[in-house]
């Protein structure tokens, strides 16, 4: 459902509508205000009311506010694995975009330490934390970025990361 921040002006927008004598029908504008928030649809009615020299025969007429922002989210597919003696283990993240699939979305992505027990630079493939870019052609609602641990015969204790999205364009 539509709230008053849905409309430009911050407000559910009313007022009158008025026949001249001859005129059959009229027109009601509701100006929607636009924004980056991706959300569901959301329904609004126009309701008549209080007439004075004519019956209301259809009270209300109901529309819909479709969504056509774009948003991103990550998951891990398989969080936890043990990083092998040598070689890399690929760990494997989902992005999915929801919203509108129609233009092009990009976001930077880059591995940053865990809350806990930090995974180094040294523990991924190349001895760098990676990053890089995820990127969605229109219509592409779901990419992957794969992180490849470094394998060692190192005896520590498991080691935390994060995989964390930003700088996104089109979405």
């Amino acid at each position: 459902s539509a709230n008053p921040a849905d409309f430009v002006g911050g407000a559910a927008p009313s007022g009158v509508v008025s026949f001249a004598a001859g005129e059959s029908s009229q027109t009601i504008t509701v100006n929607v205000a636009g924004d980056t928030v991706a959300e569901a649809d959301e329904q609004f009615r126009v309701v008549l009311g209080q007439s004075v020299g004519a019956t209301i025969a259809t009270v209300s007429a109901t529309a819909t506010i479709l969504n056509d922002d774009t948003n991103l989210s990550i998951a891990a597919t398989d969080a936890h694995k043990a990083e092998g003696n040598s070689g890399a283990t690929p760990f494997v993240f989902t992005v999915t975009r929801a919203g509108s699939l129609a233009g092009v979305s990009t976001a930077n992505w880059q591995v940053i330490g865990g809350a806990a027990n930090s995974a180094n630079p040294v523990d991924f493939v190349g001895g760098v934390a990676p990053s890089g870019v995820v990127s969605f052609a229109a219509g592409v609602s779901s990419q992957t970025i794969t992180v490849n641990v470094a394998g060692d015969t190192a005896n520590e204790a498991d080691e935390q990361f994060r995989v964390v999205l930003g700088h996104p364009a089109g979405a």
